[in-house]
């Protein structure tokens, strides 16, 4: 392929993203056969690993699978969470218009002029 290294690997990444999409869902492209994205894309991540290896395909991504969707058994290694700082009382916004039923505690519903009741 006949472009500049940064360009080169962007067009390789977009094409694998295409024969993976054609395989996991026949129905985005259905003149091509699921056999032949899948040998495209598997081709393509033979071809350019360290490509795949950064969008964190695999050559088995593209077989379904229930455990393609599992979480690591061990749980993730976190840190301590930082003490609470005391905040202080958040005031209550106030409204931009005001009028007096609402300052003493009166609520009168509003109707638009079109509104049918």
């Amino acid at each position: 392929m006949n472009a500049r290294k940064e360009i080169r690997d962007h067009l390789i990444a977009t094409r694998m993203k295409v024969w993976l999409d054609i395989a996991q869902c026949p129905l985005v492209n259905t003149k091509i056969p699921t056999w032949r994205a899948r040998k495209n894309f598997w081709s393509l991540c033979r071809k350019h690993p360290e490509i795949a290896a950064r969008l964190g395909y695999t050559e088995a991504l593209i077989i379904p699978s229930p455990l393609h969707g599992l979480s690591p058994s061990k749980p993730p290694v976190t840190d301590p969470p930082a003490p609470a700082r005391e905040q202080p009382p958040a005031a209550a916004p106030t409204p931009a218009c005001v009028s007096q039923e609402t300052i003493k505690g009166i609520l009168r519903p509003v109707l638009l002029d079109d509104e049918v009741v």
